[in-house]
Order: C-alpha cells, then structure tokens, then sequence
C-alpha cells in the first residue's frame, strides 16, 4: 500500500516516480494479478485523477482526498462524490493547484540523472517518453511494451467485465456549461410529463427513454448532442435513479422553473450514499471509469485553478518563436495527450458502406464499416462518440447558447422593429447580427483548447476515408450532370451522404463556433476567438489541400516515418500514408477540383454565411498603415487568404445550389446538409449577390487608404518599393494584388463588370512629377 499512500499523500514519491510505478503497476502486477489487482486499480483510479488533474476545492470541514468506492444498497459499487463545494457554484469543483496537468515547469525525478539536468536544463528528452505522458496517452498502435491507463480503462469499457463498478459524478459539477445542464433538465423534464401521462392511463412504473437516435419524432427534449450523451454511458437514463428521483421532486415547480434553476451544492458529508430521493442531496450521474475520466479530463481546462494557461496566453503570442519554451508544462503535456486522444478514438481510414452512411444524431449507430479491424467494435465506436461529443459539448458549445435561426430572424426584428416600423426579411448581409450567441459578448474556450479546436478540425478533413467518400460521391454527382445535360432520363435521384459520422456529428456545432468566433472575438487582438476562428474555418473549407504521402523532406520526423514505411514495405504490416498538407500562400489560387464537388455541396453553409459575416467585420482592420508599417500588409494579407478559397468553380457550384438549379444528386446532397443542421440552418432564401454592399464598403476601405500611403510616398519610398518588389518578391506590386482581389470580389459576390472601386479619385489629373514618376514604373496606377 506504499503507492497507495504516496498517492493520497501528495508526497514521498516526484511526480515521474509515482507515474513509473503506475506504469509498472499496469503493465506488469495488473495483468497477472486476478481479482486482488483489479479491486486495487478501483482504489488507485480516484488517486490517479486527484495527482493528475488535481484535487476539486472542498470546505476547510470537509476530508481531504478522494475516497476509494463504497457499496451502495442495491450492491453495485459507488464512489462517494469527490472532495466538497463552495458556496458559490462557479467556484465549486474546480481542480486545486498542484497537480501534474497544471505544473508550469517538468517535473524532475530525484532518482534520475539529477546532476545531468541541474547542469544543463535546456537539455529535455522528448516530451513521448515523459513517464506522466506514457502513463495518460492514448495507446500506440503496434506497441506492447507498456500499457498505458486510457487502455486499460478502453478494455474495461468495451468487455463490460464489472459492470457493479461504478462512480458517482456530482451533476453540480457540469454547471460551468448551462447550456448542457439545462438540456439534460429539459430532457428528463418532457420524459417525466410523457411518464405521468402514460400512468393515467396504465400501470406506473419508470419505462425506457427513447434514444434520440431512434426515436423519429422530433421530441421537444433539449439538444440533440447533449441527449445523446446521455444514452451513449453506459448507464442508459432510465437506470439513472439519482436524476429520476431528483427531478421527479422537482417536476411539480414547473417546466419553466426547472429550466432556470440551477442544481445546489450541499456538503460533501451528506453525498457518501446514493441520494434515493433526498432532495438535500446534489443528484449524481454514475459512470464508468472511463466516462469519469474522459469528463474530468475534457473539462479541466475550464475547471483548472491554476491559472498558469490563462496568465501566460498573451505572452506566447508575443513569443510566437519561443512558443514552445514558454508554453507551461502542463499545458504542453495537455495538448499532447489531447491529440492522442483524438488519433486512438477518432480514426483515420475506416472504410465505411456508402448507404449507410447519413446525417442525423443517429450517424454513428447507422454507419456500418466494413473494415476487417472494425468489425464487430460497436462498443469501440461508442468510446469514440462519447469523446467526440463530450468535445462539442464542452468546447465548441461550452458556456454559450447558440440561438436557432427563427430565434434570430425574431431578436432582428424585434431590434429593427424599434427604430423602424417596416421590417424587411434579413438577408445573407445581416448574417453578423444575426450569429451572436443568447448572451453577448460570448465567452470562447481557453485559447489552448482553440488550438486543440483547430487540430482536431485538420485531423477529421485529413482522414482518407473522407477523401475516399467525397471522391465516389463527386463522381455521381458529374455523371448525373453530363445525363442531365444530354437529356437522358434517370429515374433514380437518391444519393448517399459523403461525409464521415465524426464530420456530420460536428458539423452544427462547428458552424455555430465559427460564426460566434467570427462574429464576437476582437478583431485587434491577433490572440482573440476571432483570428482562431478564422483557420478553423479556412482550414475546414481546404481539405484538398491535404495530399497522399508517404512521407517526405528532411525533418527528422519524415526521415524516421520514412524508415518506418520502409521496414513496414518489407513485414506484414501495411504501409504507412499520412496525409501532409501543403499550405498555400495567401496569393496562391486555389487547388480545388471537380473531385471535391460533393464536399462544397454537403457543406455549402459554412462557404456562405461565414464569408458574409468577414465582409463586414474585416471593415475593423487596420489598412491605415499609421504606427506599424506591416499592420497594411497583415490585414491585407487576411483579406487574400480569405478571398483567395473562393475560386470560380467553387462561387458557380455555391450560386447553382443556391439558387435551386443543381441537379438532382447535388440538391440531396445540399438539403441532407440542411437536414444536419437542424434549427441553425440559415434560411434558404439568402445568396452570395446579398452581400454586395459589405463587399464593395470593404474594397473602398482598401483602396482608400492604399490611395493616402500612396500619395504620402515620396521619390526614395516608390525606388525603395520597387526594388524590393523586383528582387525579392515580398509584397510585389500592390496595386496589381489590388486588382486581383477586387475580380475575386466580383466574381463572389456578382458585382457588374464595369464596377470601378472610388472611380472619382482614380479621374484626378496628375502632375509632371507624376507622369515622370510612372514612365519609370514608379507611379500610381488605375484599379
């Protein structure tokens, strides 16, 4: 029991030491060890979290540490709820200083090359073979030399061995996220009504709650991901009696009052037994090992008392080259956990059934894959549902309430409606006003989790089988076009969805945290929502640039993934192709292509609605070019990288969709993205030609104050210029960029071909000087 005491202590073992021990604990007695070694990783699981994540806050009466599970009166085994609430809610059960997610500095063992690190501490071995990281990442493929906590809890999730085990997770505890607490209450709420109408009329008795994947009414229960969430533990709802019997006493007070209050947080000495309809008692959700683990571990970062994350955000962003150095230890251990998380359970290169795959809540149950690895791993699949969900849960949606569309066309014109008595119908131009959350400002996610946003995006539109499924689907699409065109008759006009279940899971949320990114995060403030938004967005609108490899350069990464498929060519084992992604420049066409049609078609929203919100924001940028001589060139720049996705095959296939001329095929496609987004649906009336007046109020911003720098150069400036422009290439010739970015412009959003940007100022007569100027190349020039 030395571990066990090191463990609750916090003390006599460094932080590296107790992980090797766990490690050696999980790899070596765990396995050999029977039931005496399965009872002791119950009791050492609480331990673990505790020293990971750190203890939650309690009352100075409250008992430290985190008790091992006690058995409840039905026989199954409970944890009693972990340390004790404050009495304010938003500062109850937060995680304490001190645990190893939350260090600033790497631990450094006492045992272990001391002397070697005291004289050198820039020296660091790679953060993979870190003991605290090898004891929480995902397991490795192929590896078996140590086993890792996540695998063990995985395999005890899937083959169910214990299924008395059991903790219990105070449902106080989730209320930094209202928005899922209240659709959990709206949920339980309408199923308590739909009981009580049912026992009128029959015997009494809780039934089952229908899953929202199967149930094919659209049921008034709350979101649909976070009624999800509660069928995917592994404990269904109808066997979650601590919420039953708490909101069954709380059902007479009223829809209206359930949806408003707020769950209270009574001492931690009276939650030891399940509350059995006590009222005094904080109702618990009771999860698996795993499904504790995967909460506590997605909602630390808004739960951390640390503050390290939160203090050193804006100077990394200064540090941009430094990042890393800078970046606090736990933090980086995070962030790298993270992303194995998000390779073991969302994988890359599950072949699916092409009509299986559909939008719905339903997406993953219905996707049937036909990959050898993943036949028969239902419950594998389930684990990685959950952890995606929990994802959107907690960080795309996290503290803010997405309205849905009709609650926003209504907040539009009930603000219009004030000062001006004929209200028109919003357009796609109105599209900002009408993207802000219920409470303004919105609150994003910590900018760490931002960056975790935006791999996990790069990781879901990198995965083969999406290319795979885009690829068949665009070929339908284009051969029903040629019939069509030819005036051949096909009868059939159903069409099968192209994207992978992870995707179409996502996608509702995704829109929604880029349009509130966009939409809400300080434009001046390059470390804000809205310049994380904005690759998100760019990033998810370019899986094509996302290329087939084998591995290639000279960075010692591909050098040793080279070697890998190497030896893999010459074994068994298949080989080794990782998608690399080849990032354009901001003046670099786009790379689409036809083979990425079905992808613009299932995801036409996010190429329209978000592109009109930056219209009007990128208004706020800097172009005066005052101050900071680069600030032109970087907002500049944004405006390209923006424009520059829009090419003219991407702009035709958007205005046929919208415009309700597409196919058969591609039109399936469009309205099973419709279906997808449910109520955040923009309505269907909108196009691309709405935002003309954004468009053109930004290219005279540009041009405008393009004009002033330009009139305030002297003769050296315009020399300086040019040369620059000539032998090396770096912001060449701006007016021609000019240029091109205003056919972008025209293209989008429709404007007349003979549209001039500021065509008074361009009339102007110019002097000898002038004149002189230009026959050198040095002068002004017509946009």
């Amino acid at each position: 029991m030395i571990l066990e005491e090191a463990l609750k202590d916090g003390g006599g073992l460094s932080p590296h030491d107790a992980a090797l021990a766990l490690l050696a604990f999980l790899s070596s007695e765990l396995p050999a060890g029977g039931i005496a070694a399965e009872k002791r990783l119950v009791a050492l699981f609480p331990l673990i979290v505790d020293r990971a994540l750190g203890e939650w806050n309690k009352p100075p009466s409250s008992p430290g540490g985190s008790p091992s599970p006690s058995p409840s009166p039905n026989g199954s085994t409970f944890s009693p709820v972990r340390n004790g609430e404050g009495d304010e809610q938003r500062q109850s059960h937060l995680h304490e200083v001190g645990g190893w997610l939350s260090m600033p500095n790497a631990p450094i063992s006492p045992q272990r090359n001391v002397g070697s690190q005291q004289r050198n501490p820039s020296v660091s071995r790679s953060i993979d073979q870190d003991p605290i990281v090898r004891l929480l990442r995902a397991p490795k493929p192929n590896d078996f030399q140590s086993t890792s906590l996540i695998e063990i809890l995985v395999s005890e999730s899937i083959a169910n061995h214990r299924p008395a085990i059991r903790f219990r997770f105070p449902i106080g505890a989730l209320n930094a996220f209202p928005p899922l607490v209240d659709d959990w209450k709206t949920f339980f709420a309408s199923e308590l009504e739909r009981e009580n109408v049912k026992m009128k009329s029959s015997r009494g008795g809780f039934g089952s709650f229908p899953n929202p994947a199967t149930d094919v009414k659209t049921r008034s229960t709350g979101k649909e991901n976070a009624s999800r969430l509660l069928h995917l533990i592994q404990v269904k709802p109808s066997q979650q009696s601590e919420l039953i019997n708490h909101y069954k006493t709380l059902q007479p007070t009223g829809s209206r009052q359930l949806g408003a209050q707020r769950f209270a947080s009574p001492p931690r000495a009276n939650m030891s037994m399940p509350a059995s309809g006590n009222t005094a008692h904080e109702p618990c959700l009771t999860l698996s090992m795993l499904e504790e683990f995967l909460i506590l571990f997605l909602r630390f970062p808004m739960a951390n008392g640390g503050l390290y994350w939160k203090e050193q955000r804006r100077e990394m962003y200064r540090t941009r080259t430094s990042r890393a150095a800078n970046t606090p230890y736990g933090q980086r251990v995070y962030s790298y956990l993270f992303s194995t998380y998000v390779q073991y359970f969302v994988k890359h290169g599950i072949t699916y059934q092409n009509e299986t795959i559909d939008v719905g809540v339903d997406c993953f149950d219905r996707a049937v894959t036909i990959d050898e690895k993943e036949l028969g791993g239902n419950d594998s699949n389930c684990s990685g549902e959950l952890f995606l969900r929990l994802v959107i849960e907690f960080w795309l949606e996290g503290l803010n309430k997405a309205l849905t569309t009709n609650q926003s066309i209504q907040r539009f014109r009930n603000v219009r409606s004030s000062s001006s008595s004929n209200v028109a119908q919003p357009t796609m131009s109105d599209a900002l006003e009408l993207s802000k959350p219920l409470e303004y400002p919105s609150t994003p996610p910590p900018q760490p989790l931002q960056s975790s946003i935006i791999s996990l995006v790069r990781h879901l539109i990198s995965d083969p089988s999406l290319r795979n499924l885009i690829e068949k689907a665009s070929g339908l699409v284009q051969t029903r076009q040629v019939k069509e065109r030819e005036g051949v008759s096909v009868g059939n006009s159903e069409m099968a969805w192209c994207l992978t279940p992870a995707l179409t899971a996502m996608q509702p949320s995704l829109l929604n945290y880029i349009r509130q990114g966009l939409s809400c995060g300080p434009i001046h403030d390059r470390s804000s929502s809205f310049y994380t938004a904005l690759d998100t967005w760019l990033a998810y609108l370019e899986p094509w640039n996302y290329k087939r490899s084998q591995g290639s350069g000279s960075s010692m990464g591909n050098i040793s993934s080279r070697l890998r498929n190497v030896a893999a060519s010459k074994s068994n084992h298949p080989v080794e192709r990782r998608p690399v992604l080849v990032a354009p420049k901001s003046s670099a066409p786009s790379t689409y292509s036809s083979n990425w049609e079905a992808y613009v078609c299932a995801n036409a929203h996010f190429y329209t609605v978000p592109l009109a919100i930056f219209l009007k924001r990128a208004r706020e940028l800097d172009f005066t070019n005052q101050g900071n001589k680069m600030e032109y060139k970087r907002s500049f720049v944004l405006v390209q990288r923006v424009l520059r996705v829009y090419s003219r095959k991407i702009v035709s296939t958007i205005n046929v969709l919208l415009n309700k001329r597409a196919d058969v095929l591609s039109t399936a496609l469009f309205a099973k993205h419709c279906t997808n987004l449910l109520e955040f649906c923009p309505p269907l009336t909108w196009k691309l030609s709405d935002c003309q007046v954004c468009a053109t109020n930004l290219l005279e911003e540009v041009y405008s104050q393009h004009q002033k720098r330009k009139d305030a150069m002297d003769l050296f400036d315009r020399l300086e210029e040019k040369l620059e422009s000539v032998f090396s290439g770096i912001g060449s010739n701006e007016d021609v960029a000019l240029g091109k970015v205003l056919d972008q412009v025209r293209s989008i959003v429709n404007l007349p071909l003979d549209y001039r940007v500021m065509p008074d100022q361009q009339s102007r007569r110019h002097s000898n000087g002038s004149r002189l100027l230009r026959l050198f190349g040095l002068g002004n020039q017509d946009i």
